[in-house]
């Protein structure tokens, strides 16, 4: 009862009545999280504004047990771990306090590629990430082809780059072979681009200029 309580007065402190709320359908028979529009969140993420609502909620009968777990979140986030089960009634919310991507699963189906992305943005874009992980992008601005370098500090087998546009759109992904790399994006259009590092449980993010 008391978690309860707590949940009900935490949701009422940190949602104003201005703030969106953003349903994700947990979608069952396809293994997707997808929006109202269909769109997969796996390969799309959904955008929304700081101070909005995300709400999973169930797009079929959810006839197996699924879970909503964050997996690679901004510094400072809090993480979450929802079990799924039926009825269909079922669903989880949750109000992101960080700016970032923030990227979960179903923990069972995993491997089915059951998983989605969230870009949390300001009013003016996504804002970078401060942290003391050293990231170095040169030249910068540049044509789309530059050197990339990070504080190996955190590095691990599971670190991996991610680029985002302004409208949160992916359009690089790769692993982090070493603390040096080469990374090409030269067919992208001249603007402002985020790259996102995962390493460990944490994202930083550092932004480009493309001209």
């Amino acid at each position: 009862m008391k978690k309860l309580i707590f949940t009900l007065l935490w949701i009422l402190c940190f949602n104003p009545s201005n703030a969106t709320i953003h349903v994700i359908r947990v979608w069952s028979g396809y293994y997707q999280f997808v929006d109202n529009t269909f769109q997969n969140l796996n390969t799309t993420p959904l955008i929304i504004q700081l101070g909005d609502t995300v709400q999973w909620r169930p797009l079929d009968m959810p006839m197996m047990a699924h879970t909503i777990t964050s997996t690679l979140i901004p510094a400072g986030a809090m993480a979450f771990d929802q079990i799924w089960n039926a009825p269909a009634d079922t669903f989880f919310q949750y109000i992101p306090q960080v700016l970032g991507v923030y990227n979960f699963e179903c923990t069972p189906h995993a491997a089915f590629n059951m998983n989605g992305s969230i870009v949390v943005q300001s009013s003016t874009g996504i804002m970078e990430n401060q942290s003391q992980t050293n990231i170095s992008v040169y030249p910068n601005p540049s044509n789309g082809q530059f050197q990339f370098s990070i504080d190996n500090s955190n590095i691990t087998k599971n670190s991996k780059i991610e680029i985002y546009n302004v409208q949160g759109e992916r359009i690089y992904q790769s692993s982090i072979p070493n603390t040096l790399s080469d990374i090409d994006i030269s067919d992208q259009s001249s603007g402002i681009y985020f790259i996102n590092v995962y390493d460990g449980q944490t994202i930083r993010a550092k932004k480009i200029v493309l001209e």
